[in-house]
């Protein structure tokens, strides 16, 4: 039985280092309009131009949906009159082989989303984890028990 408990340790000391990682860097694409950020705003008034827009920081990675239905991944440089500058990476699902400096004007934007740590997603991911190390342990527990245990029961 030392081999099954050695087993088991070992899971438990990955699970639990899997799990470590994971609270740190989960991440996920949310409105930033629901954020509740926790520095100063710069531009307020950036909200009266599209909700959630004064939430953004230089470098944020967002993901743009046009009216079109078109998406687009870039890093987030700012707003100039009724343009959000950034650089792309991804256009339409194809990345591209550099980024290209980008003037979306704000009219032909349906929403924008914000790369950003996410609790919910981290606890999904833990969880969904977690059940595969238990369930991977279940195995490791009923094959070490049949391969002690004899078909006479010895």
């Amino acid at each position: 039985m030392n081999i099954f408990k050695s087993k088991v340790q070992n899971q438990t000391i990955l699970l639990l280092s899997l799990s470590a990682t994971l609270l740190f860097s989960c991440k996920a694409y949310r409105n930033p309009n629901n954020l509740k950020p926790n520095y100063s705003i710069e531009s307020p008034e950036l909200a009266d131009k599209m909700p959630g827009l004064q939430n953004l920081l230089i470098g944020d990675e967002i993901k743009i949906v046009g009216k079109d239905q078109s998406i687009r991944l870039m890093k987030y440089c700012g707003v100039d009159s009724d343009l959000v500058l950034g650089e792309m990476w991804k256009d339409r699902g194809k990345k591209l082989a550099e980024p290209k400096k980008v003037q979306i004007p704000l009219a032909e934007i349906d929403f924008i989303n914000v790369k950003r740590k996410s609790p919910a997603a981290t606890v999904a991911m833990i969880a969904g984890v977690g059940g595969g190390v238990a369930l991977g342990t279940i195995i490791i527990v009923l094959s070490t028990l049949i391969n002690h245990v004899g078909p006479d029961g010895n």
